[in-house]
């Protein structure tokens, strides 16, 4: 109850956070209230002033997709959400910023780290279900409709492909819409979840922060480890208090599922060329699938921003320039 009182205060005390009472409203419609920036493309995080493509690059990238009618295979990675929002780890306008993402051991081994999870999750989840697709996403879904790509393996959590309309889309990483337990392996909605949260959390209903830059990757939000001491997190309603519920994705130091790994490699097997868009190739589970497709020499061709682990070692063609409207321009050639 202490706990509770002291939470109350800091909301009400502190400069940066609003507290709304419920309304009638419907959710849409007060969230667009209290976040008037989540369907602009900048969100003061990130600077989405990179050079565009050149005219030659867009007709290379057009003629790469071409080429590879009905077995191109799309790679992608959190570049392509950016434009929707949602941070990423590597944007550059972000390097020198501190982000430590939850470890897969102090998840699953540590009680409080838990609930310190859970609790920025819960601000963080209601921010992040309202991105929208960008202009890479529909590009991707135009593609798809008319019999381009073969599939789709994606790094991001956020499920906008599908919400695009993309279909055949392998999450290398697990998606954040969903919630699993650790002990008897049941899954439910995120969503669903959310309510849950709301109804043993009712001091945490209507609870927005005016700071845009407390948003973090994959639906996490900076909130102070104190804070979280009044959140309560649910056990398991199929095996109870040995239940540990965790978002359905692969965290920090965790491994992909063996079936996940090797649908991915068949993924690659399948394919005649690889286009990888917005991504760093930085964790071994993206890296791992471009050297398989060089060493089956597959043409492989890149659309980010920044430096990539493949850039020295494998030296792979790359388009550096912003990525929605580079693809919208390769979409109308």
């Amino acid at each position: 109850m202490k706990s509770v009182q002291i939470f109350k205060k800091y909301l009400f005390s502190n400069p940066i956070i609003q507290v709304r009472a419920s309304t009638t409203t419907s959710p849409r419609k007060s969230l667009n209230r209290i976040f008037p920036h989540i369907y602009t493309v900048a969100d003061g995080q990130h600077d989405y002033t990179q050079t565009d493509a050149t005219q030659e690059q867009v007709e290379m990238l057009a003629k790469f997709i071409d080429e590879g009618k009905g077995k191109l295979l799309i790679l992608t990675g959190a570049g392509i959400s950016t434009e929707s929002g949602i941070p990423d780890y590597r944007t550059p306008t972000l390097q020198g910023k501190q982000i430590n993402p939850i470890t897969h051991t102090e998840f699953v081994n540590n009680t409080f780290s838990r609930r310190q999870y859970w609790a920025r999750s819960f601000i963080g989840y209601t921010r992040l279900a309202t991105r929208i697709p960008n202009q890479a996403h529909h590009t991707f879904s135009f593609l798809d409709q008319k019999n381009y790509i073969v599939g789709h393996i994606t790094q991001n959590v956020d499920g906008l492909l599908q919400t695009a309309g993309c279909s055949n889309v392998l999450e290398i990483h697990g998606t954040i819409l969903r919630v699993r337990c650790c002990n008897c392996n049941k899954t439910q909605n995120r969503k669903h979840f959310q309510e849950t949260l709301e109804k043993i959390n009712s001091s945490w209903v209507g609870v927005t922060f005016r700071d845009k830059n407390r948003d973090k990757p994959d639906g996490d939000f900076d909130l102070p480890p104190e804070y979280a001491e009044s959140f309560t997190v649910p056990s398991c309603s199929s095996c109870g208090e040995k239940g540990v519920l965790k978002p359905d994705v692969v965290l920090m130091g965790g491994a992909v599922h063996p079936e996940i790994a090797e649908k991915a490699n068949q993924f690659i097997n399948d394919c005649s060329r690889v286009l990888v868009v917005g991504s760093t190739c930085a964790t071994w589970s993206a890296y791992r699938l471009i050297k398989l497709a060089k060493e089956l020499q597959k043409p492989i061709s890149l659309l980010t921003i920044g430096k990539t682990r493949a850039d020295n070692d494998l030296s792979i063609p790359k388009v550096e320039a912003k990525i929605g409207p580079t693809l919208t321009r390769v979409k109308s050639l």
